[in-house]
């Protein structure tokens, strides 16, 4: 396992304004951690320090799921900076993606393990693979119709259930992705194979990663341009959401047709040919 921490560097700013003209100046450090059970400690010991720090934040500050609740003028700027935007309160769902391609390295070696275990488990049971599938989409169906009710202010839902949402949302939301296609990883997923392996989603599997560094761009554009409020309604919300959804798709194909494609091409001229290795030619003496 290696493991990468950013810090801060002194005078860094903590703001989106120039500070001194450094800019964001970042520290980097590198552990390696040679015996698993050190490096699942480690990933545990993580996981639960960021749950205890969205715990005190959010008692402290009065932090809710939705930063739209506003009992305080301040709610939505401590949502954004001190839970929404911060490295210490997202790294968890981060950590069980470790775990996640951990697992898979471990399938792949064939190593005998507790994870190897449970992917043979996954291999064998077609049962199993349907009571995980229906338990991963439960929960994922409940955690994004959560934030409806907790839009409709003032609501009764207990102090503790928004607190514990605020939590565990996240890592509960990346479990449940891991849950639905870790099974096709393991070649046992003929559904989700079918759904997301066809030819005519080859082209916007290209466009996801252009479109994922665009779209903050497409929507704070177009929040910075309205001239009146915003109406969080059902009709207008997910007409707003397509509009976003076509236009930062539209921007990657730029941003991919000007920057990724070229480079990708560069680094097959360039740089794999560079990283093969080299056949040796080797004469064999003949006897006449």
């Amino acid at each position: 396992f290696f493991f990468f921490f950013f810090f801060q560097a002194e005078d860094g700013i903590r703001d989106v304004e120039r500070s001194r003209g450094l800019g964001d100046v970042y520290k980097r450090q590198i552990l390696y951690c040679r015996k698993r059970i050190a490096a699942f400690f480690l990933i545990l010991a993580l996981f639960v320090a960021s749950s205890v720090v969205i715990l005190m934040l959010a008692l402290h500050y009065e932090l809710t799921p939705i930063y739209l609740k506003l009992p305080n003028g301040s709610m939505m700027k401590n949502y954004f900076e001190l839970y929404y935007n911060v490295p210490q309160t997202r790294i968890n769902p981060y950590l069980l993606g470790m775990l996640a391609g951990f697992a898979y390295y471990e399938y792949k070696t064939g190593k005998n393990t507790l994870l190897t275990k449970y992917t043979k488990a996954l291999q064998s049971s077609r049962v199993l693979r349907y009571i995980i599938y229906v338990i991963c989409l439960a929960i994922t169906v409940v955690l994004m119709l959560a934030t409806y009710y907790f839009n409709k202010y003032p609501h009764d839902i207990p102090r503790s259930v928004e607190i514990l949402y605020l939590m565990f949302s996240r890592p509960l939301f990346v479990l449940c992705m891991f849950g639905l296609f870790f099974p096709a990883m393991v070649g046992k997923g003929r559904l989700q194979n079918l759904l997301f392996s066809g030819r005519a989603l080859i082209p916007l599997a290209r466009l996801t990663y252009g479109a994922y560094l665009v779209h903050p761009c497409v929507m704070i554009a177009h929040n910075l341009s309205e001239k009146r409020g915003s109406y969080f309604e059902f009709a207008p919300v997910m007409l707003q959401f397509l509009g976003h959804l076509l236009l930062s798709f539209a921007a990657s194909l730029v941003v991919t047709g000007l920057f990724e494609s070229p480079v990708v091409c560069l680094d097959k001229i360039f740089l794999r040919p560079k990283m093969k290795p080299k056949k040796v030619a080797i004469e064999e003496e003949g006897t006449n």
